[in-house]
C-alpha cells in the first residue's frame, strides 16, 4: 500500500521551516555566555533535535502482546512475508528496525560495539535467518538492535518500522527492550490489542508503567477485527476509545481497525478469504490514517522539542538578565552607601585604642631588654678585665693597652647595643597583633554599618631599626676610659725620677701609656723593681670604674634606641590604620567606577537580550501556529 498522492512528509514540512528555528536556537547558544553545565544541557537538546531533523524517515514502533497478530500486522504493512508468525510466546526478543534497502540484508549491532552485516539473495532466506536471531534468547541479550533492509515501496517512501518484543513476555527483560525502543527510536508507537479481548489488564498495566508520558505519541489498532460479530464492531471501537479517554486521560485517542489476513490475501490473490476486499480496504484506510497521524506527530514532536529548547533559552536569558540587574543594583546601592559613610570617628578611636594597647604591651618588652642588656654588660666587663689579666708582662700589657684595648671596648659595646636589635622582632610581632586586632574591628564595623566588606590580607607599612642603636658616640665612650685613666697623677706617689720615668713611658704610649707609666713609677719611687702581676691587677682596679661609666652610657643609648624604635612603631600603627582607611576608600571608588561601567554595559546587554527575547517569543508563536495548522490539515484531510 502506498501513501495518498496528496499527502507526504514533505507536505507536512512545508507548513514551517523548522530548520530556521533550529539555527536561531543554535545561534543563541553561541551568542551568550552560559555556565558549563547549562551550555552542555542546551547543546545536548540541540544535538538530538538536529539529529532527528537530519533523519527524514518516520519511525513507527509496533507494540503488542503475544497472540495479538503483531508479525502479521507488520507483514501486511510491508506487503512481504518477512516476520515468521509463531505460537511460541514472546517470539521476538530483540528490537528489530525494518528499513529500505535495495537488496535484502541484515545488520546485527551488538551491545559491545561490534556489528555484522549479512546479505541475502531473497527475502525468504532473510526471513529464516531473522527468525533465528530474534528468537534465540541466549544470544539476544548481547544484541542491541537488528537492522533489516528490504526493497519495499512503503519503506522507500520514508517509513521505518520497529518490531518490539511482546509486552506480556515470560521474561521481564523483554519489556526493558521494548521500553528502550519506545523512548529512543520511535516517532509513533502503535499499540495492538485483540478486538475480541480489548485492552486486557496485562496490556493496561504495561501502558501505565511505561507509556504514561508518551500517550500522545501512541495510536491504537484493533486486530482480529473480522472475528468480532458485525453488529458489535462499532461498539468495540467505542469501548476502546472510551476506556483510553477515561482511564488513561488520552485526549481524542486514535483507534483504528485492521485485518492483516485480508490484506495479505488480497496481495497474494487468495479469493477464498471471505469479505477479503472489504476488510483489506478498511485496513488500507486505517494504515493511511496511521501514517498521516505519524507524520503529524513527528513534526509536532520536533516543534515541541524546538519550543522546549527556545523556552528554556528564553527562561535562562530572562532569569540571567534579571538576576544580573538585581545583583548590580544591590552592589551599587552598597557601594554608594559605603562611599557616603564617614569612618573618621571610628578610625580616630581605633588609633587611640591601638596606640594604648601597644604602649602597654611594649613595657614588658622594655623590661626584657633591660634584663638582657645588664647580663650582656656584666659579661663584657668580665671579658675586658680578663683580657688585661691575661697579659704576661708589662711590655705585653703596654702593647695591648696602646693598640687593642680601645677596639676591644668598642666590640663589647657593640655586643651590648645589639640587644636592642634582638627585641625588635618582638616589637614588630606586637605591631602585627595590634594591626590584626584593628582589622577585626574594621571588619566588624563593615557588618555593623552594612557597608562593603574588604579583606586586608597584608600590611604594607615597614619599620626600620633606629640608627641610635648603632651608638654613633661609641668611640668617644671607649676613649673616655683612657682619658679618665690618664688624669690620675701617678707621679705624686713616687720621686721625681719616677715621674720622669712615667712621663717617658707616657710619651711612648699616648694616654694609656701614661697610666701604665704612672703605675710603674709607684714602684720606682719606692726603689723597687715593678711586679708585673701587681701592675696588671692595679690597672684592672683603675679600669673598673671607667668601664662602669662607659657601659652605663652604652646602656643609656640602647634604651634610647629602643624608645626611638617604639616611637617609630607607634607612628607606623597610625600610618597603617590611615592606610587602611585610604585603601578602603580607594577600593570603594574603584569598585563604584567598575560597577557603573558594568551598569552601562548591562543596559546594552539588556537591550540585546530583550530583543532576542522578543525574537524567541516570535519563534514560539510561529511554532505553535504551525502545530495548529498541521493538526487542522491532518484532520481536514482525514474528513475527505
Amino acid at each position: 500500500m502506498a501513501l495518498h498522492n496528496n499527502f507526504s512528509w514533505n507536505t507536512v514540512r512545508e507548513f514551517i521551516d523548522i530548520d530556521e528555528h533550529i539555527l536561531y536556537a543554535e545561534s543563541l547558544i553561541a551568542k551568550y555566555k552560559w555556565s558549563g553545565n547549562v551550555r552542555a544541557g542546551l547543546m545536548a537538546q540541540l544535538d538530538k533535535i538536529k539529529s532527528k531533523q537530519r533523519d527524514t524517515a518516520l519511525n513507527l514502533s509496533v507494540v503488542g502482546e503475544f497472540s495479538t497478530g503483531k508479525s502479521s500486522f507488520i507483514n501486511a504493512l510491508l506487503g512481504e512475508q518477512l516476520l515468521v508468525s509463531s505460537v511460541i510466546q514472546g517470539t521476538t526478543v530483540v528490537n528489530t528496525v525494518i528499513e529500505y534497502c535495495d537488496r535484502p540484508c541484515i545488520c546485527v549491532m551488538y551491545r559491545d560495539g561490534r556489528y555484522e552485516v549479512r546479505d541475502f539473495s531473497a527475502i525468504i532466506a532473510l526471513s529464516k535467518e531473522l527468525s533465528i536471531l530474534t528468537t534465540d534468547r541466549k544470544s539476544a541479550r548481547g544484541i542491541k538492535i537488528i537492522r533489516v533492509g528490504i526493497p519495499s515501496q512503503l519503506l522507500k517512501s520514508g517509513i521505518r518500522i520497529i518490531d518490539t518484543p511482546g509486552t506480556n513476555s515470560l521474561e521481564s527483560w523483554h519489556e526493558d527492550v521494548t521500553r528502550e525502543a519506545l523512548r529512543d527510536l520511535s516517532d509513533l508507537s502503535i499499540i495492538l490489542t485483540d478486538a475480541t479481548h480489548p485492552l486486557p489488564v496485562t496490556l493496561t498495566d504495561f501502558m501505565m508503567e511505561n507509556l504514561a508520558d508518551i500517550y500522545t505519541q501512541c495510536a491504537f489498532v484493533a486486530t482480529y477485527y473480522d472475528m468480532v460479530p458485525k453488529r458489535e464492531r462499532a461498539d468495540v471501537l467505542r469501548y476502546i476509545t472510551r476506556k483510553l479517554s477515561t482511564e488513561f486521560d488520552i485526549e481524542e485517542p486514535v483507534v483504528l481497525p485492521y485485518v492483516a489476513p485480508a490484506v495479505m490475501a488480497r496481495n497474494s490473490g487468495d479469493t477464498d478469504y471471505d469479505n477479503r476486499d472489504e476488510f483489506a480496504e478498511l485496513s488500507d484506510r486505517s494504515a493511511e490514517t496511521l501514517f498521516r497521524y505519524m507524520a503529524r506527530k513527528r513534526q509536532i514532536a520536533q516543534i515541541k522539542k524546538v519550543l522546549a529548547l527556545a523556552s528554556e533559552e528564553f527562561s535562562l536569558l530572562d532569569v540571567s538578565i534579571t538576576q544580573n540587574k538585581q545583583d548590580l543594583e544591590r552592589k551599587l546601592d552598597l557601594l554608594y552607601k559605603s562611599k557616603r559613610t564617614d569612618l573618621t570617628s571610628f578610625i580616630g578611636l581605633q588609633k587611640t585604642v591601638a596606640v594604648n594597647d601597644y604602649a602597654m604591651e611594649n613595657r614588658s618588652i622594655r623590661m626584657e631588654l633591660i634584663e638582657k642588656c645588664e647580663k650582656r654588660i656584666s659579661k663584657s666587663k668580665y671579658n675586658l678585665k680578663n683580657l688585661i689579666r691575661s697579659k704576661q708582662s708589662i711590655e705585653e700589657l703596654k702593647n695591648f693597652m696602646q693598640n687593642e684595648f680601645a677596639g676591644k671596648c668598642e666590640e663589647e659595646a657593640k655586643a651590648v647595643s645589639r640587644c636592642v636589635e634582638d627585641v625588635f622582632p618582638d616589637q614588630m610581632a606586637l605591631f602585627n597583633v595590634i594591626i590584626e586586632n584593628f582589622q577585626e574591628a574594621f571588619e566588624k564595623e563593615f557588618k555593623k554599618l552594612g557597608i562593603l566588606k574588604v579583606n586586608f590580607n597584608s600590611k604594607s607599612t615597614e619599620v626600620s631599626v633606629s640608627d641610635r642603636g648603632a651608638l654613633t658616640n661609641l668611640k668617644d665612650a671607649t676613649a673616655y676610659v683612657s682619658k679618665e685613666l690618664s688624669k690620675e697623677n701617678w707621679a705624686a706617689a713616687g720621686t721625681i725620677a719616677a715621674a720622669i720615668t712615667g712621663a717617658a713611658i707616657g710619651s711612648a704610649i699616648p694616654v694609656v701609656g701614661t697610666i701604665i707609666g704612672g703605675i710603674i713609677g709607684l714602684f720606682a719611687g719606692s726603689f723597687m723593681m715593678p711586679d708585673d702581676k701587681k701592675v696588671i691587677n692595679n690597672l684592672v682596679q683603675k679600669v673598673s670604674p671607667q668601664l662602669d661609666a662607659m657601659f652605663a652610657k652604652v646602656e643609656s643609648d640602647v634604651l634610647a634606641a629602643f624608645d626611638a624604635n617604639s616611637d617609630r612603631v607607634t607612628e607606623a600603627i597610625g600610618r597603617e590604620i590611615d592606610r587602611y582607611l585610604a585603601e578602603y576608600k580607594s577600593i570603594v571608588d574603584r569598585q563604584l567606577k567598575e560597577y557603573l561601567d558594568r551598569s552601562a554595559r548591562l543596559q546594552g546587554e539588556i537591550r540585546m537580550v530583550n530583543y532576542d527575547l522578543r525574537i524567541i517569543e516570535n519563534h514560539k508563536q510561529q511554532l505553535l501556529s504551525a502545530s495548529d495548522k498541521i493538526t487542522q490539515y491532518i484532520h481536514g484531510y482525514g474528513n475527505k
